[in-house]
């Protein structure tokens, strides 16, 4: 199920990943005996493999879906920060290191971050840098518009 390219449609995964909630829902006991204990991993690393699978499917499909402009309930796409890396020629970074009496060449340039950890100026160091961003799935219960909304301008 965890490579599968169905994981987000299929009504057998999605029956088991509820089945499996079920049963973490329920009480167990706090102290088990060995045996139990090797049993109940066992099934609950079987469950944590069915849920991730599920859980990427589904992740998938809703990138997918809020990328074509659908609103998925609850959930939305949020900007994050990449690396800092370098904007211009190796050349020219290692020119730019030397202007600051440091030595940003390993055997290949050294990522600004660790230019910045090595004493160079960040100021100098993020106008030749730039961070790229990306967008990850993040749960929305509606939280972050009742807090702009409720703001008064």
């Amino acid at each position: 199920c965890l490579y599968c390219n169905a994981r987000a449609i299929c009504p057998t995964l999605q029956k088991a990943s509820q089945a499996v909630a079920e049963f973490i829902g329920g009480s167990l006991p706090v102290e088990l005996k060995p045996e139990s204990l090797g049993v109940e991993l066992a099934i609950l690393e079987k469950a944590e493999n069915l849920l991730t699978a599920r859980l990427t499917g589904l992740k998938s499909q809703a990138e997918t879906l809020i990328k074509q402009g659908e609103n998925v309930s609850n959930y939305q796409l949020s900007n994050v920060a990449g690396r800092l890396k370098w904007n211009i020629p190796d050349g020219q970074v290692l020119v730019m290191g030397q202007l600051y009496g440091k030595n940003l060449k390993k055997e290949s340039v050294i990522t600004p971050t660790q230019a910045i950890d090595l004493g160079m100026p960040k100021d100098a160091v993020e106008t030749i840098a730039a961070k790229s961003t990306s967008v990850k799935l993040t749960f929305n219960d509606g939280t972050d518009a009742r807090y702009f909304f409720s703001k008064e301008v």
